[in-house]
């Protein structure tokens, strides 16, 4: 994907037709860095909903992550916030179900950083067109995807810490109560839950998923 050859200048407003063709652009890049798929989708597409936030409360990741709740906002908030956004992409990663599960059925840690690498390269290309309000969403905690497990050191979990991924680290979509799932039977993707107690051959395919919301 070809880069401008300068920053653009931040507009006010942006025309219908070029929010389109830069919309398609972005689209375009998840593909290349090796999405499965990825969509342009309105902002109200994007699914808020307080079970979500109500389910992170069980993981194992809550108050341990700073991009996790209760560190990430309220549901009223994302609601809010979505709101003033048109136009996000909403980026698909599949990955073998044996990459999300174990021999004898406990979910294994998934190597995800390539989805949160393209996520965020999404929202930089965004950011440096004019975009400046774009922000990225990955699937899943940060801290396992991206920190491999090891302690959360930002200062909102250690005090006088520095997150080692400063750059890439960006809330979980579930983590801000953003209907994953559904949004992703919305837009016609295959996804299956996989739990604890799931073996390989009881799926077709592992999903993760990400959002980045453009303007």
């Amino acid at each position: 994907m070809q880069e401008r050859s300068t920053i653009a200048k931040v507009a006010g407003k942006v025309t219908q037709e070029r929010l389109e063709k830069d919309m398609e652009k972005y689209r375009r890049m998840a593909i290349g860095f090796g999405a499965a798929d990825a969509k342009i989708i309105s902002s109200k597409d994007v699914l808020v909903d307080e079970r979500t936030r109500f389910k992170c409360v069980t993981c194992g990741m809550y108050g341990k992550c700073a991009m996790c709740p209760p560190y990430t906002g309220t549901v009223e908030e994302t609601r809010r916030t979505v709101e003033k956004y048109q136009a996000a992409v909403f980026i698909l990663w599949r990955f073998s179900p044996e990459q999300f599960t174990t021999t004898d059925g406990r979910v294994s840690l998934l190597d995800a950083r390539p989805m949160w690498n393209a996520m965020g390269k999404i929202e930089s290309a965004a950011f440096y067109d004019g975009y400046y309000f774009a922000h990225g969403f990955g699937g899943g905690s940060c801290r396992l995807h991206l920190c491999g497990g090891a302690d959360c050191v930002h200062p909102l979990i250690k005090p006088g810490g520095t997150c080692r991924f400063a750059v890439k680290s960006r809330p979980a979509m579930e983590g801000v109560g953003m209907g994953v799932f559904g949004m992703a039977a919305n837009v016609g993707w295959g996804v299956y839950p996989i739990g604890q107690d799931c073996s390989p051959e009881r799926v077709p395919a592992g999903s993760r998923m990400a959002l980045v919301l453009v303007y």
